[in-house]
């Protein structure tokens, strides 16, 4: 197991010119939940149980960056991670449920929950 990330450059390239920044913000720190399940060998039933705490992780380092100041945020910048959570996540479900079904919104409520409470929560 390599001690790495891995991202599609093209895709996030698009999003970015596309959405802006807030792509880098949200895919970046997910694929690092990856790696981070990967060095616990944390083990999953369903994909998207996979999925979602990274998108969990990813609000945790985002959140943490904030907060101890490393990044500084600007106006509009909550509407464009969200579009940008929505734009990489699957169709809707609601919650930070862990079910077969969706993503989209419950990649938003993980993220959140990351975000608001830190990686511990994940």
């Amino acid at each position: 197991m390599g001690h790495f990330i891995a991202y599609d450059e093209k895709w996030m390239n698009g999003l970015y010119e596309e959405m802006g920044d807030g792509s880098v913000y949200v895919i970046i720190p997910h694929e690092f939940g990856h790696a981070v399940q990967a060095q616990l060998n944390t083990t999953f039933r369903l994909n998207v149980e996979q999925e979602l705490q990274a998108d969990c992780y990813a609000g945790g380092t985002l959140g943490a960056l904030v907060k101890g100041g490393s990044l500084q945020t600007e106006p509009g910048d909550e509407d464009e991670l969200l579009i940008n959570l929505a734009a990489a996540g699957d169709p809707p479900t609601t919650g930070c449920a862990r079910t077969p079904t969706a993503r989209r919104d419950s990649a938003r409520s993980c993220f959140a929950k990351g975000y608001d409470q830190g990686t511990t929560a994940c």
